[in-house]
C-alpha cells in the first residue's frame, strides 16, 4: 500500500521529545491540569501503540482492533497530534494496510478511514518525503464498495457514513499520491467517461474529483476536462466540474492562466 516506506509496525513503545512533538491542541494550555497532561497524553498514546501492536501480531480484526482505532482518533481530538513525526507516518501506514484487508467488514471499514482523514486532514503535518501512498488499492476498494460502475458495490451492506468517511479518507490521501498517478487515473478512467450520463450525475468525473491530485499533474488534465466541459450546456455533473477547478485554482494561485477560460 505505501510504498519505499518501513513497515507499518507503528506500536513500537518510544518516549517522544517535546521538540518531537505534533500539533497540540492549543485550548489544553487553560485546563487546570495543564502541567500533567505531558505524562497523561504520553501514557495514553503508549496505551494505545501497546493496544494496537498486540492486535495486529494477533490478527484481530474484531472489537479489540476497532476500540484501539477509536481510542486513537479520542487521542487526537482531545491532545491534538501529540505525537513524534515518526509515530504519525506509522499509524497512517498501518491504518492504511489495515483498510484494504480483503472483506473486511464494513463498519471496522468506517472506523478506519475516519482515522485515517484525522490523521492526513491537515497537509502542512507531513510532506511527500515522509509519506507516499499508492493509489490503486484505494481505488480498487472505491470501486467495490461504493461505485456504481462496479455491480459488485450492490452485495454489499454499505451505508452512506461509510461512503462519506471512506471517501473523505481517499481525498486527504491524495496529496501523496506518487507523480505517476495522475497519467495513470487518467488512464484509468477517461476511457469509461460517459458525459451524456442520464443519471445524477457522470460517475467517472466524480471519482476523478475524488483521486486526482490538485497540487500537481493538472496541466495533465486540465485543459481536456475543459474543452468537455464547453462542449455541453448545463450537465448533471457541472457541479463537480465546478468543484475540481475551484480546488485547483486554490491549490495553485498564480500557476493558471484563467484568460482564455473566461466568457467575453
Amino acid at each position: 500500500m505505501v510504498s519505499n516506506r518501513p513497515e507499518p509496525s507503528g506500536t513500537s513503545v518510544t518516549r517522544s521529545s517535546d521538540s518531537n512533538r505534533r500539533r497540540n491542541c492549543f485550548a489544553n494550555k487553560f485546563l487546570p491540569y495543564a502541567d500533567k497532561l505531558d505524562d497523561e497524553s504520553q501514557a495514553n498514546l503508549e496505551s494505545i501503540k501497546n493496544n494496537l501492536g498486540k492486535v495486529v501480531a494477533m490478527r484481530e480484526m474484531g472489537p479489540a482492533v476497532m476500540m484501539s482505532i477509536r481510542n486513537l482518533v479520542t487521542y487526537i481530538k482531545l491532545y491534538g497530534m501529540k505525537f513524534s513525526k515518526e509515530d504519525h507516518v506509522k499509524f497512517v501506514q498501518l491504518l492504511l494496510e489495515m483498510l484494504v484487508i480483503p472483506k473486511l467488514d464494513p463498519d471496522a471499514i468506517n472506523k478506519i478511514s475516519e482515522a485515517i482523514f484525522f490523521l492526513l486532514r491537515k497537509r502542512e503535518w507531513l510532506s511527500t518525503d515522509d509519506l507516499q501512498i499508492e493509489w490503486r488499492p484505494l481505488y480498487d476498494l472505491f470501486h467495490l464498495l461504493v461505485s456504481r460502475l462496479s455491480k459488485k458495490g450492490e452485495l454489499f451492506n454499505t451505508t452512506s457514513s461509510m461512503e462519506g468517511n471512506l471517501q473523505c479518507a481517499i481525498q486527504v490521501c491524495t496529496p501523496y499520491f506518487p507523480p505517476s498517478a495522475t497519467q495513470e487515473i487518467l488512464d484509468e478512467l477517461l476511457s469509461k467517461l460517459q458525459p451524456l450520463d442520464n443519471g445524477s450525475g457522470c460517475e467517472v468525473i466524480t471519482i476523478l474529483n475524488i483521486f486526482l491530485n490538485y497540487e500537481q499533474g493538472y496541466e495533465l488534465w486540465f485543459d481536456k476536462l475543459m474543452a468537455i466541459w464547453n462542449g455541453y450546456h448545463n450537465p448533471p455533473w457541472a457541479g463537480d466540474f465546478m468543484t475540481m477547478y475551484a480546488v485547483v485554482g486554490n491549490k495553485n494561485l498564480g500557476h493558471i492562466d484563467w484568460e482564455p477560460h473566461i466568457p467575453t
